[in-house]
């Protein structure tokens, strides 16, 4: 009789620990959902204080202060082109150059140095640049990889940003679309308005 009084007791501290975890897994769970609501809520004021009009997500490799390979929000804005992660990183229109998608062929022909792609590749955009600048073997169509480049004037200094887009090409050339469509508007609204005689 007294080993039920044992298997008794012993059931109920297993159940204790087991609702003490699952409380605890329940809570965690619940502080991870209000801080993404809290970071989506952050998102919209964020979007509706820019004035964005679409939003895409594209994988960040080199040229903004987040990790390469961090999926990066990239918000068409009235002004501005804005790129988030956990805090908006903005850039007028007025000085972006050009935004061009580029496989890692014309990568090379148009940033790096052919003769030393992987060292200067590595120096001027680090692991991205040295993955993309180096190498000499036959690069197959399965194997290309596609840049979106994003050339701006900052502080009279040439700059780039760039994303991998060969898994989202379309992606991509939407962006490129909008930026143009932007900048053209900006360019339009620059130039001195006609006087009727």
């Amino acid at each position: 009789m007294l080993w039920w009084l044992g298997l008794f007791v012993a059931l109920i501290v297993v159940v204790s620990i087991i609702m003490y975890f699952d409380d605890d897994a329940r809570e965690q769970r619940k502080k991870r959902k209000l801080a993404q609501i809290a970071e989506r809520e952050q998102e919209i004021e964020f979007k509706n204080k820019y004035k964005c009009k679409k939003s895409y997500t594209l994988e960040h490799l080199y040229g903004l202060n987040i990790p390469q390979g961090a999926e990066c929000g990239v918000w068409i804005c009235s002004k501005r082109l804005v790129m988030y992660y956990g805090a908006p990183i903005t850039l007028f229109y007025s000085k972006i150059i050009k935004a061009e998608i580029l496989d890692q062929t014309q990568f090379k022909k148009h940033y790096l140095d052919n003769a030393t792609g992987a060292i200067t590749g590595g120096m001027l955009f680090g692991a991205a640049g040295a993955l993309l600048g180096g190498g000499t073997k036959t690069i197959t169509e399965s194997d290309k990889k596609y840049i979106l480049a994003i050339t701006y004037k900052s502080d009279d200094e040439i700059k780039y940003i760039l994303f991998d887009v060969t898994a989202n090409k379309v992606t991509a050339k939407n962006v490129i679309a909008d930026i143009n469509y932007r900048r053209t508007k900006i360019v339009e609204n620059k130039k001195p308005k006609e006087k009727n005689l």
